[in-house]
């Protein structure tokens, strides 16, 4: 039970890909899960609690006939876990990951190997914990590779170019607050109903995520901090409810600063924040009231 399950981070395309546009979401080994053992001293906490109910609910449920539930009882029964340094509530992928481990060691012997049923059946997993779920995240979570994705429907595995000296930092800036992300999403469904937003906005955010998306596989620094700019202009003017009132001014400095450039991570609220510097010392130093994780997604 050695295999590990990674966090997952979008880091385009929140809210735009709703409305048909493009995103991005690759693994994060940062943070991650895997199957162990309890000891006697040890009791479940938060998304483990609730793995004898996630049982019951694949019990009942047609579709996970195929799955080998008979095995995922006993290894409950012998106080197997999940033990994940995912955050919870920070739209990292912790119930994804959980999906996606349950799927690999219980799920068909014989997984399909169509990208677009096998994220299906991974959404109905997770559907058990939010409600309703895309499938991205545990299918991120399960395959360990990047996807690129043009709206709800369609999607490719891409890699993530190699690591250039000239390539900017990303970082994410952990808020150090939870977040529920239907609320979020809600607010963004209501906005889009304005003329305005639905108009000019929202078409500006989803070219420059396209733009920024293109860039990034491609290597192609300089275009990377244009679009993300105007990505980090278009968040900052237009999704206000979705960054923290601490954090506009944060993300204000950056602009004034020079040193750094902030977007949403997801569905904003909390959680982290996604950064890009070209200055990580004085990056740091700017946020050094917050901690910041630099991220390592390019190959060297």
């Amino acid at each position: 039970m050695a295999r590990a399950y990674p966090a997952k981070l979008l880091l385009f395309g929140e809210y735009t890909i709703i409305v048909g546009g493009q995103a991005l979401a690759t693994p994060l080994p940062l943070f991650q899960g895997r199957w162990a053992k309890a000891q006697a001293h040890e009791s479940p906490v938060d998304l483990q609690q609730k793995l004898p109910a996630f049982l019951d609910y694949l019990r009942q449920r047609e579709w996970a006939r195929s799955f080998r539930l008979d095995a995922f009882a006993r290894d409950l029964e012998q106080a197997y876990y999940f033990a994940s340094t995912i955050p919870l509530g920070y739209g990292a992928g912790s119930s994804g990951a959980l999906c996606a481990a349950v799927y690999d060691r219980y799920g068909p012997a014989t997984p399909s190997r169509d990208l677009r049923l096998l994220r299906h059946d991974l959404a109905r997993m997770e559907s058990f914990f939010h409600g309703s779920s895309s499938g991205t995240d545990p299918l991120v979570c399960y395959l360990g590779r990047s996807l690129r994705l043009y709206g709800k429907e369609n999607m490719e595995i891409v890699d993530l170019p190699p690591a250039t000296e000239r390539m900017p930092q990303l970082f994410l800036l952990d808020t150090q607050r939870s977040r529920e992300t239907a609320p979020l999403v809600q607010q963004f469904l209501r906005q889009r109903e304005e003329a305005h937003f639905s108009e000019t906005a929202l078409p500006a955010l989803s070219a420059a995520n396209q733009r920024a998306i293109e860039a990034l596989l491609a290597g192609r620094w300089e275009i990377l901090m244009e679009a993300w700019k105007d990505i980090s202009d278009l968040q900052a003017e237009h999704f206000t409810a979705m960054i923290p009132s601490p954090f506009a001014q944060v993300w204000r400095r950056g602009k004034e600063t020079g040193h750094y450039q902030l977007k949403l991570c997801g569905a904003g609220g909390g959680g982290f924040f996604l950064g890009l510097t070209t200055d990580w010392e004085a990056c740091r130093a700017s946020l050094s009231a917050y901690p910041l994780r630099p991220l390592a997604l390019f190959a060297d």
